[in-house]
């Protein structure tokens, strides 16, 4: 079996970054920077509203539910413009004064990505989040494994939806689907086209607060519109690559009684926010394992004697590429360099 290894030990963390403004990417709306300013800090019971879109300094708002802290279903949705040096994202809960955003309560579960050496706030207030992927060419181990991770960090529940599954003719959806289930990973099998698995689907979405993210063509503007009528996604075809492109452009909250569903922009890079690479190892638990069956604390992973890990993958109980995957993600986190996020 023909393989790569390290030849040296992984470099020591690089120092966090300071956040601040990001690049845009394909079309998506310039990325802004995570606040921690006071000012933009409050008591829950402070606030009244919650952020449902917003955009260029503004703001659109429902009022919040005091007992479920969820936007108010049936309510007006009013537009309010930002203070200057407030900034809020789609799940906030938020406090007004006449017709401006003043404040922001404390955020929990948010979801942030790193864009380059930048990070990016992209909702908040989460308890769970739906990582959508279809069968064929989106099925990217990496993508989901930051996005594993970054749920890890932020006490959100990561769900996977394993979409297109009636394209799975040569059961390698299916296969991928129990490996990950076999690493405690919860994957709902849907096919918008048929509508197998949406009740399913309904049935984790339907209470709370959810947001959903995949790559562009994955079908996850066309699963909303199927579970939410009146959402009114847009949708796209493939490419003549297979490849989707952003239909979605900015995060938008489809309300009901209830629950809170977070429409996020199509993302083609995730890199992990605030990671480490003991936080990598949060992804890839039988890794994790086999590393604790190393017989030197500090071996590298390479070509060593007693290293657990290749021993692990030389019996069949490990699989190379999973281990060639995480080794790489530690790497990048190292080197200061996971905000490329595309693997």
């Amino acid at each position: 079996m023909i393989r790569s290894r390290r030849q040296k030990p992984l470099p020591r963390a690089a120092p966090p970054v300071d956040d601040t403004h990001a690049t845009a990417q394909d079309g998506e709306e310039p990325p802004p920077p995570v606040h921690h300013d006071p000012d933009t800090t409050l008591e829950l019971a402070q606030a009244t509203h919650v952020c449902v879109s917003h955009s260029r300094g503004w703001a659109w708002m429902l009022p919040m539910d005091p007992v479920t802290l969820l936007p108010v279903p049936d309510a007006t949705i009013t537009r309010f413009q930002l203070r200057p040096g407030v900034y809020c994202v789609v799940g906030d809960r938020i406090r007004l004064e006449e017709n401006y955003v003043v404040g922001v309560a404390h955020r929990t579960g948010s979801l942030t990505r790193a864009v380059g050496h930048k990070d990016q706030l992209m909702a908040a207030n989460l308890q769970r989040l739906v990582v959508v992927m279809a069968v064929g060419r989106s099925l990217r181990e990496g993508f989901l494994m930051r996005g594993l991770i970054a749920c890890a960090l932020q006490s959100i529940q990561p769900v996977v939806v394993l979409n297109k599954m009636d394209l799975d003719e040569d059961g390698e959806g299916e296969e991928t689907a129990a490996r990950w289930e076999a690493l405690g990973v919860t994957v709902v099998r849907t096919s918008a086209a048929t509508g197998a698995g949406l009740d399913a689907l309904e049935a984790v979405i339907g209470t709370g607060v959810s947001a959903m993210m995949g790559f562009s063509g994955v079908g996850k503007s066309t699963l909303i519109n199927t579970l939410r009528p009146g959402a009114n996604r847009r949708t796209g075809k493939l490419d003549w690559q297979g490849k989707g492109r952003h239909i979605t452009t900015q995060a938008e909250a489809i309300v009901r009684a209830g629950s809170m569903l977070i429409d996020l922009p199509g993302v083609r890079e995730f890199g992990i926010s605030g990671a480490t690479q003991e936080s990598i190892l949060l992804a890839f638990p039988d890794v994790k394992a086999a590393m604790e069956r190393c017989t030197y604390p500090n071996c590298s992973h390479s070509e060593e004697e007693g290293c657990g890990l290749w021993a692990a993958v030389d019996d069949g109980s490990l699989d190379a590429l999973r281990v060639e995957l995480c080794l790489r993600m530690q790497e990048s986190v190292a080197l200061g360099m996971e905000g490329g996020g595309r693997v």
